[in-house]
C-alpha cells in the first residue's frame, strides 16, 4: 500500500518498478564490496570498518542517482544493507559478536546525517529513524525476523507498518498520517488472511490519495526476506 510493485507507484510520482530494477542492478556490486570488506576488518575496530566503507557508499549511491535519473530510489536500504553486509562479513571471518552488535557498533561510528528526509523527521517530530535503528541493533528487523515463523511477507509488511515510527510516513504525512497507515495495518491484521488482498488493494488507493508510502517498512521487509534467504540466518544472530 503506498509503495511501488508491479501494479503502480503507489504515492510516488517520479519512480516505478523498472527504476528500482534498474536501480537494484547498480548496486548490486557494491553489496557484494560490503560483504568483502567486512571479511577484511577481522579484529579491527568499527571507525576502521566504516572508512573503509565511505568512498564505495558515495560511489554506490553515484551509480544509483545515475542509473533512476538522478531518483533516489535505494537510499534508506542502501544505509541498512551497507551495515549489515559488512557486519556479516565480520562475523563469518570469526567476530564474536553478533551481526546486529556489529552493525550497531558501525551505526555509531558515523555522524548524524544532515539534510535527509529522516534528519527533518528526528528534528521536527523527535521520533527515531533509521540511525537510531541500527545504533539498537536493528530491534525492529529482529522482530520482523521473529514474525515469519508465523505470517507471510505481507503479513511481516503490516506488521511493520503497525509498529514502526515511520519516517518516510512522517515526512509525508506528519504524525496523522502515520498515525492513520499503523491503524489501518492492525485493523488489517487482525482480519483473516482471505481478507487481505482486497484490503490491501484499497488501503493502496487511499494512501497512493493521501500521498503516504511506508518506505521504512518497505526497507525493513527486504532486509527480513534477505536474512530468511540464507539457511544459517539463525547464527548470525547468536
Amino acid at each position: 500500500p503506498g509503495l511501488v510493485d508491479r501494479h503502480n507507484a503507489g504515492a510516488h510520482r517520479d519512480m516505478d518498478v523498472f527504476t528500482f530494477i534498474d536501480s537494484a542492478c547498480a548496486l548490486r556490486p557494491y553489496f557484494e564490496t560490503c560483504a568483502r570488506i567486512g571479511l577484511a576488518h577481522r579484529g579491527k575496530d568499527a571507525q576502521a570498518c566504516f572508512d573503509a566503507l565511505r568512498v564505495p557508499g558515495l560511489l554506490a549511491e553515484d551509480a544509483m542517482r545515475r542509473a533512476t535519473g538522478g531518483v533516489n530510489t535505494h537510499k534508506g536500504a542502501l544505509y541498512a544493507l551497507s551495515l549489515l553486509l559488512a557486519a556479516m562479513g565480520r562475523h563469518l571471518s570469526g567476530a564474536q559478536e553478533s551481526v546486529f552488535s556489529l552493525a550497531a557498533a558501525d551505526a555509531a561510528a558515523l555522524a548524524p546525517p544532515v539534510g535527509t528526509h529522516g534528519s527533518q523527521v528526528r528534528r521536527r517530530y523527535g521520533r527515531p529513524g533509521a540511525r537510531e535503528e541500527a545504533m539498537d541493533g536493528f530491534p525492529s528487523l529482529q522482530a520482523l525476523l521473529q514474525a515469519t515463523r508465523s505470517q507471510p511477507p505481507l503479513g511481516v509488511l503490516l506488521w511493520s507498518m503497525a509498529h514502526l515510527s515511520d519516517s518516510n510516513l512522517l515526512y509525508r504525512g506528519g504524525e496523522a498520517g502515520l498515525a492513520f497507515a499503523q491503524n489501518e495495518a492492525e485493523r488489517i491484521l487482525r482480519l483473516p488472511q482471505a481478507q487481505w488482498e482486497a484490503e490491501l488493494t484499497a488501503l493502496d488507493a487511499e494512501m497512493t490519495r493521501r500521498n503516504l508510502s511506508p518506505g521504512g517498512s518497505a526497507d525493513l521487509l527486504a532486509l527480513t526476506l534477505f536474512f530468511r534467504s540464507l539457511d544459517f540466518w539463525t547464527e548470525l544472530s547468536v
